[in-house]
């Protein structure tokens, strides 16, 4: 489902979102190893965007390397993530959260949604 040379578009999208201020990451570095990271995103989609405030923030790459986990490095990224958001003004934020991160972002404070998902 890719498009041809993802990687190369992927980057390109990456660096378009930094150049705004529209994305961020927060990284745990072990040695030169990337060993855990959370990404922040200011999103302007329908129906944001026909709102008094028409953005909200969006949560993701949130991933730490099998041998790092339950160490605490995903919420104190993730809290990084929370705080760049609200220092740009966002008021609500969302993230898809996998069964095994429910627990760590509901003591976050996240609310469950109803969001449900077709794949077709």
């Amino acid at each position: 489902m890719l498009a041809d040379n993802p990687e190369k578009l992927i980057g390109e999208k990456y660096i378009e979102l930094y150049d705004v201020e529209k994305a961020c990451h927060f990284i745990i570095k072990e040695n030169s190893e990337i060993i855990a990271c959370a990404g922040g995103f200011i999103k302007s989609d329908i129906p944001y965007c026909f709102m008094k405030t028409p953005f909200y923030g969006f949560i993701g790459d949130v991933y730490t390397t099998p041998a790092n986990r339950n160490k605490g490095y995903a919420t104190l990224l993730t809290k990084h993530v929370i705080n760049w958001l609200s220092s740009k003004g966002i008021t609500e934020i969302r993230l898809l959260a996998s069964l095994q991160a429910r627990k760590m972002y509901a003591d976050m404070g996240f609310l469950g949604t109803d969001e449900m998902l077709l794949v077709l």
